[in-house]
């Protein structure tokens, strides 16, 4: 299916999408599609001779050429993204793909991977998960391409591809025959996510990288009473430079982009869509104090420490809460606060549901954001810790407890002042 897509909404994507790859260039200037074209001519085409390559296919109104490049600035691979049907996989095989595609998916074409050098796994990782995150970022449900059949295992077992036909009769001039092969987000397991280092948040046996990126658009959308009240009272504790732990779409930086004792925001959260969603909303508000967001999760990022920090609502769902409290221990400058809300066993959601459904009864999104929350409390892994356990943990690991109720949720949350 062609995409209702144009090249600058794609580089603007790519933009964002690049900024938490490093090493992964688009081209944008004729300098460097003349270099690449000859990286290709010198490599790519004597392996696949029936490919013409000219300056003419590397970049075009309906596609986009990525890069990488070595220490000195020596090119080492490439790969082409289309929208356009036939303009990487050949139109007769994409009529196949739409056979196959019964739920009408729109597909990104993916094609003329051309790796030299010994990091062509490294590298290779490194452009499928430009290419998940772009399309996650599109809105975009399944990616397409056509791949050596001497590499199809790999593509089917590490890479999760559903492979639509095993043989195309395409050789493209070399002795390799190609199978046409699919990615379909909705199928993608953990462990793919994994591989890629894009893990959509805590335990991949219960939350999927689905479960978050479904969750993102409601969750950004729906702003029940409570969770207002929650996050008012959290930001009074916040000021300088404030990292904020598993940060959804960052409404916590909205409240703080006009608070003038705030110098910076970091929003941080395993879930790309979260993130996504989280780049644009703080753009339209047009904070007074710099504000950003990083994809990743909580216990590897590795910035500058933070003057204060906050997490609600994010613990319940960590594999591993005393490893990810301490890195966020590390995190925070001697005498910085940090604040923790998360909720207990305590809580009931079928109360907060009816008072929230009051209000939000005739949002669109309510219905999801209800249902996606009931899920993942839910879950049988859903972490709803005691406060004594808690105050156990935190204290475990360096803080110290400075306030600490469970006035909010009706009881069902534990919330923590914690310093260090």
């Amino acid at each position: 299916m062609n995409l209702p897509l144009n090249k600058g909404k794609v580089l603007s994507c790519l933009e964002k999408v690049l900024s938490n790859i490093a090493g992964i260039k688009v081209i944008t200037a004729i300098s460097d599609e003349l270099r690449v074209c000859n990286f290709l001519k010198d490599g790519y085409q004597p392996l696949f001779p029936a490919i013409h390559v000219n300056e003419a296919v590397i970049n075009t109104d309906t596609s986009v050429c990525l890069y990488t490049e070595d220490e000195v600035g020596v090119i080492t691979s490439t790969a082409s993204i289309s929208w356009l049907n036939g303009e990487i996989v050949p139109e007769v095989w994409m009529e196949e793909v739409a056979l196959n595609n019964k739920n009408n998916d729109v597909t990104l074409q993916v094609g003329r991977f051309y790796i030299r050098g010994m990091k062509e796994q490294s590298l290779l990782k490194l452009y499928f998960k430009c290419f998940v995150e772009l399309a996650n970022t599109l809105g975009v449900s399944t990616i397409t391409g056509l791949v050596k059949g001497k590499d199809l295992r790999l593509h089917e077992v590490r890479f999760k591809a559903d492979v639509l036909v095993r043989n195309t009769d395409l050789k493209f001039g070399s002795e390799h025959e190609f199978a046409l092969v699919q990615w379909r987000f909705n199928s993608l397991d953990s462990c793919f996510y994994h591989w890629l280092g894009v893990v959509q948040h805590t335990n991949p046996g219960t939350f999927t990288a689905q479960d978050w990126n479904d969750y993102a658009r409601s969750f950004a959308s729906v702003q029940t009473q409570v969770q207002q009240e929650l996050q008012q009272e959290a930001v009074r504790y916040l000021n300088g430079n404030v990292g904020d732990f598993g940060c959804g779409c960052a409404k916590i930086g909205l409240i703080l982009s006009d608070s003038e004792r705030v110098r910076s925001y970091i929003g941080i959260d395993a879930s790309i869509e979260m993130i996504n969603i989280a780049q644009v909303l703080l753009e339209d508000i047009e904070p007074i104090n710099e504000q950003s967001v990083h994809h990743g999760f909580i216990e590897d990022y590795n910035g500058s420490p933070f003057d204060t920090g906050v997490s609600l609502n994010s613990y319940y769902s960590w594999p591993n809460p005393l490893a990810t409290l301490k890195h966020i221990y590390s995190l925070i400058e001697v005498g910085g606060t940090f604040i923790l809300a998360t909720p207990n066993k305590s809580l009931d959601l079928i109360l907060l549901e009816k008072q929230a459904k009051k209000e939000l009864i005739a949002h669109p999104d309510y219905k999801k954001f209800r249902e996606h929350n009931l899920k993942l409390i839910n879950d049988k892994d859903a972490n709803l810790v005691e406060m004594s356990e808690l105050i156990t943990q935190v204290q475990s690991v360096g803080f110290k407890i400075e306030a600490c109720h469970q006035e909010y949720y009706c009881g069902g949350l534990n919330f923590l002042v914690l310093s260090k």
